[in-house]
């Protein structure tokens, strides 16, 4: 249980170190700190603006007190002001972090799921024809780069069979609140749910897949086998729960790389995502969105990883059989 409670510790910690570095960079890297936080140039700016956004900034207050102000700002919900998009990044997360999570949510359950059957599927019979298809598969998927994979997609589907529509969530003109505009949005989905489930799926494939032929040679199996245990009921009552945790483990960190492919995703659909805001953030030079994106993707992704500890709690052997003894 302690290991868990440090790794709790060790997520809160990396989270303010994270706060820190945000507040610290634009203040530390080559450049006047006005123009990393506008985003603007100098050109751009006269003297007057220049004066009034170096106030609005709390650039004149001691260095203590400018972070004392950003931790209120970020614990309070704002995330800083864009000055390029004239609003809080707060609210500006806000309404892109949904089509985000429409994405992200549905392709990591999808590619759990797959990884899960596939895995322990091939690992009945290792080297067998399943086997030996799967794991090719899953080899060729993962060398294949997330935004290759997503053009294929567009190209095939979309432009040669006409199958499913590219770009944005909803086809012009369709009302997303009827129920003809919830199968467009879901027409509109698959695609991108598609690409990132595939770039996603054959490391976890990989993983336990691994395990699982191991576990296969277990006594605790093989008595399984002796008893007339097979199929489903084998891989998934007997070896799973013996080498479900790293793979659990392993998925609530893959959490960080879907975030990550989400902006190569969304730039291909045109998706108003929080990837698109990122790429959009960069292009612009706006680091308060930047940061702002920053903060909340780190609290997503360790609040994903503290609740994936908390599963392994409950799903460890060791400490179950202590609570049945109790």
């Amino acid at each position: 249980m302690s290991k868990y409670i440090r790794h709790i510790l060790i997520a809160l910690t990396a989270f303010l170190a994270i706060i820190i570095v945000n507040f610290a960079l634009p203040r530390m890297l080559p450049g006047d700190p006005v123009f990393l936080l506008t985003g603007f140039d100098a050109e751009v700016l006269s003297r007057e603006l220049y004066d009034s956004y170096y106030t609005a900034l709390g650039l004149d207050k001691p260095l203590a007190e400018q972070f004392g102000d950003y931790l209120a700002d970020v614990f309070g919900g704002g995330l800083g002001f864009s000055y390029r998009h004239n609003a809080d990044v707060a609210s500006l997360i806000a309404d892109s972090l949904p089509a985000t999570l429409q994405i992200v949510l549905p392709a990591i359950v999808i590619s759990t799921l797959l990884a899960m059957w596939t895995g322990l599927t091939a690992a009945r019979r290792p080297r067998g024809i399943a086997d030996t298809a799967m794991t090719a598969s899953a080899a060729l998927l993962g060398a294949v780069p997330t935004f290759l994979a997503g053009m294929i997609m567009v190209v095939f589907f979309s432009f040669t069979l006409g199958w499913l529509p590219y770009g944005n969530l909803n086809s012009p003109g369709v009302d997303p609140g009827t129920i003809e505009g919830f199968f467009d949005r879901i027409a509109h989905l698959i695609l991108p749910i598609a690409t990132l489930t595939l770039a996603t799926t054959p490391s976890k494939y990989m993983m336990i897949r691994s395990n699982a032929e191991k576990a296969s040679e277990e006594k605790y199996v093989l008595y399984a086998r002796s008893k007339g245990v097979d199929g489903n009921r084998l891989s998934f009552r007997h070896i799973f729960p013996n080498v479900g945790q790293p793979f659990l483990a392993m998925t609530g960190l893959n959490l960080g790389a879907m975030l990550g492919g989400s902006v190569v995703v969304e730039t291909i659909f045109s998706v108003n995502g929080m990837g698109m805001l990122v790429s959009q953030a960069v292009g612009d030079l706006d680091y308060p969105t930047l940061q702002g994106c920053l903060t909340v993707i780190s609290a997503f992704i360790l609040g994903v990883t503290v609740l994936t500890d908390i599963v392994l709690i409950l799903a460890d052997p060791e400490i179950r059989r202590k609570s049945h003894a109790r």
